[in-house]
């Protein structure tokens, strides 16, 4: 994966603002600017580029994730629960949408296939915790 300047990354939040905002993706939320410092910081991003997405994360819908469990200790997800900024309940409830995550859900058996079988037919972002043989 080729590593983009900050300069590429400021021009991709802005076409790809402007093609949110002409169109009906729109999902308009409130996001915690603190929290899009924090993650920008975290990425080493350019001082310009926290505000850029914090427009993309206000008018983007959520991104769908389905999260695997592997060959692994739940360390992950672990990690995920005890993030402090942004906290977890922002990322999966601003930031993201955990469409199925089998530690984290409310379904099971049966239930939990069928929504991972829905979900599947959707676009979506697959993080797998653990090793992949």
């Amino acid at each position: 994966m080729a590593k983009l300047s900050n300069e590429e990354l400021k021009d991709i939040l802005v076409k790809r603002i402007e093609k949110i905002e002409n169109s009906d993706l729109v999902d308009k939320k409130t996001i915690n600017e603190e929290s899009v410092k924090a993650l920008a910081k975290h990425l080493s991003l350019g001082n310009e580029i926290p505000a850029l997405a914090q427009k993309f994360f206000e008018l983007a819908p959520r991104t769908k994730v389905v999260w695997l469990h592997l060959c692994e200790c739940t360390g992950c997800s672990e990690s995920l629960l005890r993030a402090d900024l942004p906290s977890f309940d922002e990322l999966v409830f601003d930031f993201f949408s955990l469409e199925y995550h089998e530690t984290l859900m409310a379904a099971n058996g049966t239930k939990a296939e069928e929504l991972l079988e829905h979900v599947l037919k959707e676009d979506f972002v697959l993080a797998v915790e653990g090793g992949v043989a």
